[in-house]
């Protein structure tokens, strides 16, 4: 489609669209940085994060259709946290192929308001001008 035949709300419907996939893609940069030395990647932060938020017991589909990720990648980042003891694998009643992730005692600790402390510190002290900085990845 030729420039000229675009819609002024339809480029900035595409602008704005994105802008938040440029920001998505910041975010999860950021966030990895953030959280690394608890032993956590933007990855692992939003599957135990989402079943933290939803009541510490999700099926895999349920946490891929909330956050919005793959089932397969899901997957294999549950793979991952059950290996290290921060989710456990239950029996799901209402569906015997499927199984319920849960969150364990060691997966709450990763999230505990203890370990975080310093991440919620440093984002406290942060101006508003200083935001780009800390969220920014390195070169760019």
């Amino acid at each position: 489609m030729k420039k000229s035949q675009r819609t002024k709300a339809g480029s900035a419907a595409t602008e704005l669209i994105l802008e938040v996939f440029r920001l998505n893609g910041i975010l999860i940069k950021s966030g990895g940085r953030l959280v690394k030395d608890l032993g956590l990647t933007s990855a692992r932060w939003q599957v135990i994060g989402a079943l933290a938020l939803h009541g510490e017991t999700m099926t895999v589909p349920q946490v891929q259709r909330r956050m919005g990720l793959s089932r397969q990648a899901v997957q294999r980042i549950a793979n991952d946290l059950v290996a290290r003891k921060w989710v456990a694998f239950q029996k799901f009643p209402a569906d015997k192929r499927t199984q319920l992730l849960q969150l364990t005692a060691a997966g709450r600790d990763v999230l505990s308001t203890r370990q975080n402390v310093r991440l919620i510190g440093s984002m406290r002290s942060v101006k508003p001008s200083g935001l780009r900085k800390l969220l920014m990845p390195p070169n760019c």
